[in-house]
Formats: C-alpha cells, structure tokens, sequence
C-alpha cells in the first residue's frame, strides 16, 4: 500500500505550484511539517500565514512577507554581502560626487579674504548642474528609457511589478541555500508553503489570493531580461487550504455561475493534491507502534486504533499522545497471560477509562464499512483472545476444564492452554461441520467486559 507521504512526494516532484487541499482540523500542517522534517536534506522550508495580514492593505501584505521571509533567513544565520573600501576608493567617489564644489576650498585660499570667492563659485555650480541636466537629456536612448521607466515602477514599494533591495537579498540568499548543503552534493530546493488559508475570513481571502498570485507568478526584471517566475525563485510554492470549501464562499460571493475552475487553477500547476487524513492517521498508527518496538498485544491495537480511524472517533492530536505511552513490560502477576491486559492497559495509558469506553461503544454500534477498507480485520482471533479474562478463576492448575461463555446471546466453548507466547491460546470447540464466526460487536462486547473487569488495576500497574 503506498502511504500518503509517497503519494504527496510523486506529486510534489511532478510539480512547482502545489495546492495542497483538505479540511480543516484534519491534520494538513501536522503531515507537512512531518514530511519536511524527514526530507530536509533535500529542502528548505519557509512558511508563511497569511491569516496575520488578512486586514492590511494590498500594498502591505507583500511587505510583512519580505519580512516573514527575511526573518526565517536570518534564523538560518545565512551570510548577507559585506564589501569594505578603501580610503582611496572612496576619495575618488567623493570627488566624482561634488565636482565643482570640491576645487572651491583651494580657489579660496588664493584669495586674500576668501569672503566673495563662494559668490563666484555658486553660480558657475548652478550652470554646471543645469548643463549636466541638459547633456543627459538630448542624449536619445529609447531602450534605455524603457528601463529606467520599469525600473521606476519595480522599485515602487507595494507594486505588483516590485523588485527592490530586500527582494533582491531575499533572491540571492535563496540561491545561495540550495548550494550550502555540505553533506550533499545535490542542490537543495527552496519551498515556500502558504499555510492556514482556512483561517482567512471569508470577506478577505479571495484579496489575499490575488495579492499571492499577482507578487508569486508574473514577469520581473532580472539579468537584464525579463523574466517569467515566481518573485523570490522558489522552487516550490505550497498553498494549504480546503479547495472545496474556498469553492463554497466564491460560489457565495460571485454566483454559481462564475467560472471557479478558471480562477483557482492559477494557484497550482496540473492539479491539487487531496490530502487524505485517514489515510495519513493509519500510517501514523503504523509508525508510531513500530517504535514501540514487541508489544503483546501490538496487532490487537492496532486494529482497535484502525477502527477509530475508520469510524471518525480519533484527531491526529490524539494520536500524537500515543508516543508518550509506555511499554507493557510491567504487569500485575496475575494477569500476566491474559492477552488483553495488555491491550487495555496501554489504551489506558492513552486516554483514561470513560473515553475509551465512549469511543468502544461507538465502533461497536457502528457496522463494519468494508469498501473503504485497505484489509479486512481478523476479528476472530482477538475475540477469543479475550475469553480467558472474562472466565472466573482461571489459573494454570485448571486448564484441562472446558470453559463456556455467553457474547451477545452466544454461547461459545473452548479450552484455554499456555501459549507459544507468554499468553494463553484459546481452542474453540466446534461441532462437525459447524463454522463459528466473530463480529466486530462480538470483539467490542467482550473487549468491554474486559475493560470493566480490570481498569482499576489497568490504571494502576
């Protein structure tokens, strides 16, 4: 099965503009920041909210961006150009700069007084100035005049067209980062991700997109050319929202009418990515278990965690907290081979009894969906793991007896023997012919009874 993650990073490299789209709450800035974390020899991430300048003027936004840009550049102690001249250097500079004025301290000195000299000198300066302002001007240079008039208009602060001094730095030191990598010989890539257009009031997001598009994707001066690329030259730009609800509000706002597709796909370069959480929660649980390293009662867990995914029962900041559970290598001796002690237990460490009941209960009296299922659960086998906790005083003294128990108004017999494992291992006994089969209520009942019986000590050990 491939994970979201080696579907995202297919898409991500067949793209340059990404929208990254699905609900809100469901884990879109958590799964990015995971993804990046693991590919960081590879990129480096800025982020960008836009939801803080959501009230500004258009000519400002741009601006808090440069310095959201700029502030993660200096976090990286990136080396900004420094250039030292020498006294000489400068002399010739300034002489250039204040020619005439700069003869006039020495035509003073050969005056007796040096009172009227400046009188003399003033207007030879003025009818310098106006005859410099009229050389350059008769000179005919219509390319010329075309730069200087863009160069005006990019250099204007809050122009869509604008290029200045800090855009220029912010340009540079992105180049320069993909090439600082010295444990790779490979360039990095710079990504820009927009995050939390969920957030943006509904009255503010359309301006906001259009700013982003307007300063990200239009032709810049550069090289003496023009060119057609994103402002600062990201190699990747990430816009995370919801496309699906940005489509309700511009259906709200300009009609259903309008031609969304056409508007929208100006953000992305062939189509969104469709980030799906359960998809994401399930390679979550898969990760988070596997350093967890030989649990008991892992596969049992996992199907138990599977089924809340399935069911709509568990955020992902639920599931971050199941890295903070411990092991299950301490147990009450008295439980030591039931299977599911250990199941509850470390459930318990998770979220405490009343949750846990809740969420049992509710993918209990929910019917197994099995097309949007990757596998089918083995709900068999664990449900007649359960049955040694909920027989009364079993030890191993009297395992030859054969047990019998009543599960949703069904009776099942079975012997119970010591496991391969440190656990017991149940037979069920069947008639000739006769095939027993397990719900998934079957397996939630007696996981309930289980956890009835134990969570006191559960809780404790």
């Amino acid at each position: 099965m491939i994970t979201i993650s080696k579907s995202f990073e297919g898409h991500l490299n067949l793209n340059s503009k990404v929208f990254f789209s699905g609900k809100f709450g469901e884990g879109k800035s958590h799964f990015l920041n995971e993804f990046f974390k693991e590919k960081e020899g590879q990129f480096n991430v800025f982020k960008v909210l836009p939801v803080h300048h959501s009230i500004s003027h258009n000519e400002d936004i741009f601006q808090y961006i440069k310095a959201e840009i700029l502030f993660e550049l200096l976090k990286r102690k990136v080396v900004f150009d420094q250039e030292t001249f020498s006294r000489l250097q400068t002399a010739q500079q300034f002489f250039l700069n204040q020619t005439p004025m700069v003869f006039v301290p020495f035509i003073t000195a050969l005056s007796k007084t040096g009172k009227s000299i400046y009188d003399v000198i003033e207007p030879f300066k003025k009818l310098y100035d106006e005859y410099e302002i009229f050389h350059k001007k008769i000179q005919i240079d219509d390319n010329k005049e075309v730069y200087v008039f863009l160069e005006s208009i990019v250099s204007k602060s809050g122009s869509i067209f604008e290029n200045d001094f800090y855009t220029e730095i912010i340009r540079d030191q992105l180049e320069k980062l993909k090439s600082n990598d010295s444990e790779s010989n490979n360039l990095k890539q710079n990504v820009l991700i927009i995050e939390d257009l969920d957030r943006i009031d509904p009255d503010h997001i359309f301006r906001i997109l259009n700013v982003f598009a307007a300063h990200l994707d239009g032709y810049f001066l550069g090289n003496g050319k023009d060119e057609r690329l994103n402002k600062f030259g990201f190699d990747k730009i990430i816009l995370v929202g919801d496309i699906n609800n940005i489509r309700e509000i511009y259906k709200h706002r300009y009609g259903a009418r309008v031609d969304f597709n056409g508007y929208i796909n100006k953000y992305f370069d062939k189509k969104p990515f469709e980030f799906d959480s359960k998809k994401h929660q399930l390679d979550l649980i898969g990760k988070i278990l596997h350093e967890k390293g030989n649990l008991t009662s892992k596969s049992a867990i996992e199907l138990i965690l599977k089924d809340f995914v399935y069911d709509n029962l568990i955020s992902i900041r639920e599931l971050l907290k199941l890295k903070d559970v411990k092991s299950d290598e301490v147990v009450d001796f008295k439980f030591e081979k039931h299977f599911h002690f250990y199941t509850i237990k470390f459930l318990l460490q998770w979220i405490d009894s009343y949750t846990l009941f809740d969420k049992i209960t509710a993918t209990m009296n929910t019917s197994l969906n099995k097309l949007n299922r990757f596998e089918l659960p083995n709900y068999k086998h664990y449900t007649m793991q359960g049955f040694p906790l909920l027989v009364q005083q079993l030890n191993d003294y009297n395992l030859k007896e054969k047990f019998k128990l009543v599960i949703n108004d069904k009776e099942f017999s079975f012997n119970v023997k010591n496991g391969y494992d440190r656990v017991y291992d149940i037979d069920l006994i069947e008639e000739a012919g006769e095939e027993i089969t397990f719900t998934k209520q079957d397996f939630y009942e007696v996981l309930l009874q289980s956890l009835e019986k134990i969570k006191g000590i559960a809780e404790k050990s």
